[in-house]
């Protein structure tokens, strides 16, 4: 699991960047909710521990012989 943790927290450190940066090229003019400024106030190291432990909570959530639904997962986002 903590290999999973430095993984995801290095892939949302580029992640915010990424959307930070497109997000600039957007005009003002646009009526669009920026997500830059709000994932850039949480740690990628707690943003990581959140998803790690919803997935987790998710997974034991339906049940021992159903286990997660993936599309339950996806729909979470």
């Amino acid at each position: 699991m903590w290999d999973w943790h430095q993984k995801l927290k290095t892939r949302l450190e580029a992640e915010i960047k990424e959307i930070i940066v497109a997000e600039a090229k957007i005009s003002t003019s646009n009526q669009v909710q920026r997500m830059g400024p709000f994932l850039s106030l949480v740690k990628p190291e707690k943003l990581s521990l959140i998803t790690i432990l919803e997935i987790m909570r998710l997974q034991g959530s339906g049940g021992v012989s159903d286990g997660m639904k993936t599309a339950w997962a996806r729909c979470r986002e």
